[in-house]
């Protein structure tokens, strides 16, 4: 019976239909199920066949399995739950849970599949997509430009034109650049020239080195020959050839820039007057325009870190002659990249928003005024914010490709933040994401632009999941196969616009024009506060719907009826670990005003919302240490009495390794987050002439965690639990990242641990005298050097501790894999807690080997007696001398991601 409804799904997973938005909810909950059920039942010999960590990692490799059948077909008999050959799936004997969980899926999609079998004959087709492949030409123009511009020799300051790609996967091993460079001051004709990576050498009629471009084309001019160069090992090598019979290549040339094109109406739609007034200026059909936005979109991908805008954009042709939209060209006045600042992803980037803008010009066929700064600020966040409330404005009107690819691309930075395009596999990741994102709904809208109108409640078809860093795009996704529009971008969409009407009550939902767009503009910069590039962070921490942006959303239901429904609480002793955990509640109930108050003496102040589909409160303490914390608690206590579980989140010192005496255990990292499965007091004990004795008797030592609490944490024992805990965490992180720069990966270079007993001082002697004396751990150190730096200090790195998963670190991040470098992982054991900030990495290795906890935070004990306590804490430092906050803010929102992740599993009381 089980294999019978496992084959079942598999079937269905080939149908196609369309979903609307309650529908996807109840189908993505099902899936979301069966996934976490059949990870669990992978048959091992499939796990290895993955490389990299994802959130389904024994689905992966299963995947990875089934992909090679259709090269190897020896491999390809296998049986799914028995029989006698290789079974994909190992189910335990007493399997009811699958059984009823299969069923009720095949049930409910089932349903659906008939619910639309009907209306099936009235949607479009699927289209063929084009398969997304890393173009080379980037690479030859970045290699030729610089070598171009240093070859230019007369005073003229020269442009170079390079024709934008028909089709980027042409040719894409020998990709060739069509170029016009600018004529010198004494002459109008702009010189052809073709641009790849090797040059015939028969046909060279000249020196293979071009050092003086200048007197090369002076020297060749009227000649009808045509000039090809090749950059090779840091040096310009060219060729004069004859031109093909009857093509100049040396032209008297117009050249029009897309912004004027726009300004004089090219682009507006066809009306009866200006289709029979043959005085009027030509238009360009829907379809024209659609093809044009392709090529830009192509652009986009190729050239992302240039001066991308409308008046870098250029229509070739002869004077007098009407724009032809083929010949777009894009120009240069320096080598590769402009700037620097356009290979950081924000909201507010400058060619992101250029791209917009000229998808927005091109649809409604009139010129933007709006000028977009070069560099990041307040001034683009807020155009940012505007596009983005217009776009959803049109969404009431139509729901097309072309609509999605305008909001992927004011999306897109929060996939691409992080990624160092520096590298190779940093920019073609970068071009990757953008072609999923935008333009390969630019190429949707082209062929929609054909088909039949459909009703503006349907919805085109999304583009496939890109890959694996992000949560929506995982196993999940490609054993579905579903035909959904609710993608990553989806989500933000409607998220955001919940998010700025609550904070920015402006203009009304109907912007159907271009003045509807200028009035919003000007409104919101009245109304939104005008501060730095946190504008839009404000906007999304404000009205709580961060986490939603890329996570599963859930209808909105109503608030708790009073205190005695909440069963979770979060507590926070520092501002800062605060900031982190109010960023993924998905809505606040007390966002205009408190609804429910509190007892009779409780001095706290209090936040309530919903996070995980679970009602939090939240307190941030009036101070930290177990005294702050106990008289807190109580107060939490009497006002919200039916509370089942208190997270006590922020960051704490860690214990370098899970046995402190074997540098061969679990390295714990910076960035890492410890949850306790039990709370140990290392500063209550006596105080004696020679030494610090803490008391361990029975009367003194705190109690274990409650019942449930120990329900609670024990699948976290189990590697697997912590694997999916670890993997949501990770997607939360990236959530808070896209739009709060402080949270962000410090780097693997950052995290250093220093030998035990190595002191923070002045290492030099002739720098202090004082710390020149200090040779053992209780020798004195200036007080001046506590406050300094490692490296003002002189620490040496030849003491650093060696660690190889740090090393492994490194190298994803060299590699571009900011992802998994950042990747957090849950350790689950003792906590120690005392009133004490902890600067020795000595006592810190006393204490790790007397009770064996793995980190040291200071409020826990005060907590733990009174209230069903789980302490939840980010590393931020070794607890050794050369502590800093440095990672603090990362820490923190490590841990708040992991109580997230936690409150995901939580089962509420009926």
């Amino acid at each position: 019976m089980l294999e019978y409804e496992l084959r079942k799904l598999f079937i269905l997973k080939d149908s196609d239909f369309y979903l609307v938005d309650e529908d996807l909810v109840e189908c993505r909950l099902v899936l979301r199920e069966q996934c976490t059920l059949l990870e669990t039942s992978v048959n091992p010999s499939f796990v290895s066949a993955t490389t990299e960590s994802t959130r389904y990692h024994n689905l992966s490799g299963l995947i990875s399995y089934l992909d090679t059948l259709d090269v190897d077909k020896s491999c390809a008999a296998f049986d799914l739950t028995a029989g006698s050959n290789l079974t994909l799936f190992n189910f335990r004997p007493n399997s009811g849970e699958h059984l009823r969980a299969l069923t009720d899926c095949n049930k409910i999609i089932e349903r659906i599949c008939s619910k639309y079998e009907s209306l099936k004959a009235g949607h479009i087709t699927k289209v063929k997509r084009r398969p997304w492949r890393d173009s080379k030409m980037r690479d030859v123009a970045s290699a030729t430009f610089s070598l171009i511009f240093e070859r230019f020799s007369c005073d003229t300051s020269h442009e170079i034109l390079v024709k934008v790609s028909e089709n980027p996967t042409q040719d894409e091993n020998s990709p060739k650049l069509q170029l016009y460079i600018s004529p010198c001051m004494e002459s109008d004709e702009w010189q052809e020239v073709s641009c790849s990576c090797s040059l015939h050498r028969k046909s060279i009629l000249m020196k293979d080195f071009v050092d003086d471009l200048c007197h090369e084309v002076k020297q060749f001019a009227g000649q009808h020959r045509e000039l090809h160069i090749s950059a090779k090992q840091h040096q310009l090598l060219g060729a004069w050839l004859l031109s093909p019979v009857g093509k100049p290549c040396v032209k008297p040339l117009e050249k029009r820039s897309l912004d004027e094109a726009i300004t004089m109406g090219y682009f507006k739609p066809l009306t009866y007057s200006s289709y029979y007034n043959k005085r009027s200026i030509p238009r360009h059909t829907l379809g024209e325009k659609r093809a044009l936005a392709v090529k830009l979109g192509y652009c986009l991908m190729d050239f992302f870190d240039s001066d991308l805008d409308s008046d870098s954009l250029h229509f070739l042709g002869a004077h007098g002659k009407i724009i032809d939209t083929e010949q777009l060209y894009l120009s240069f006045l320096s080598k590769l990249p402009s700037s620097p600042e356009f290979r950081i992803f924000k909201a507010g980037h400058p060619v992101l928003l250029a791209f917009v803008k000229m998808l927005i010009e091109l649809d409604d066929g009139e010129r933007l005024p709006i000028q977009i700064s070069p560099h990041y600020g307040t001034e683009n966040t807020q155009i940012w914010a505007n596009f983005f409330e217009y776009a959803q404005g049109k969404e009431s009107e139509r729901n097309d490709s072309y609509l999605e690819a305008l909001l992927g691309c004011l999306n897109v930075h929060t996939q691409l933040y992080g990624i160092d395009a520096s590298t190779p596999e940093g920019d073609s990741l970068i071009r990757k994401e953008l072609y999923h994102h935008v333009v390969q709904n630019l190429e949707l809208a082209l062929e929609e632009c054909n088909k039949p109108i459909r009703s503006k409640r349907e919805r085109s078809l999304s583009p496939p999941a890109s890959d694996s860093r992000g949560w929506p795009n995982s196993a999940c996704d490609q054993w579905t196969g579903l035909s959904k529009k609710k993608t990553v971008e989806s989500f933000s969409k409607r998220d955001h616009k919940e998010a700025t009407e609550n904070v920015a009550n402006t203009a009304s939902r109907s912007r159907d024009s271009i003045d509807g767009l200028q009035t919003m503009q000007h409104k919101s910069q009245r109304q939104i506060p005008d501060h730095d590039q946190k504008a839009i962070d404000s906007l999304d921490s404000a009205s709580g719907l961060l986490a939603q942006r890329y996570g599963f959303c859930c209808p909105a239901d109503k608030p708790p009826q009073a205190r005695g429904s909440f069963e979770v609480a979060i507590i926070c002793a520092l501002s800062l670990e605060y900031e982190a955990v109010s960023l993924l509640f998905d809505r606040f109930w007390d966002q205009h005003g408190d609804l429910y108050g509190k007892a009779k003496g409780d001095d706290n102040y209090y936040r309530t919302g919903r996070m995980s589909k679970v009602d939090v409160v939240l307190l941030l303490l009036p101070g930290v240490g177990k005294a702050a914390a106990a008289s807190a608690a109580a107060g939490l206590r009497s006002s919200y009495p039916e509370l089942k579980q208190v997270f006590l989140v922020g960051v704490c010192g860690g214990v370098p390794y899970r046995n402190v005496d074997d540098e061969k255990s679990d390295e714990i990292l910076l960035g890492d987050v410890i949850i306790s499965s039990a709370l140990v007091q290392c500063d209550l004990g006596r105080r004696f002439p020679d030494s610090f004795q803490t008391k361990d008797d029975l009367e003194s030592a705190l109690p274990r965690a409650r019942k449930h609490i120990r329900s609670i944490l024990a699948p976290l024992r189990a590697r697997s639990t912590c694997k999916q805990i670890e993997s949501r965490a990770l997607d939360f992180l990236e959530q808070i990242q896209a739009d709060n720069e402080e949270y962000r990966y410090p780097g693997a270079s950052s995290d250093r641990l220093f030998h035990a007993g190595y002191r923070h001082k002045h290492q030099r002697q002739e720098q202090c005298e004082c710390c020149a004396k200090c040779h053992r751990s209780s020798d004195a150190v200036c007080e001046s050097s506590r406050g300094l730096s490692c490296d003002e200090l002189g620490c040496d790195d030849v003491l650093l501790v060696a660690r190889k998963r740090l090393e492994h670190k490194r190298e994803l991040q060299k590699t571009g894999r900011v992802r998994e470098a950042q990747a957090p992982l849950v350790f689950l054991g003792w906590v120690g807690s005392g009133d004490t900030v902890l600067k020795s990495g000595e006592e810190r290795d006393r204490l790790a080997k007397q009770y064996n906890i793995l980190s040291l935070e200071m409020e826990g004990a005060g907590i733990w007696d009174d209230l069903p306590c789980i302490v939840v804490k980010g590393v931020c430092d070794y607890a050794d001398s050369h502590k800093n906050k440095q990672w603090q803010n990362f820490a923190a929102a490590t841990s708040a991601c992991v109580v997230k992740a936690l409150l995901e599993r939580h089962i509420q009381t009926r």
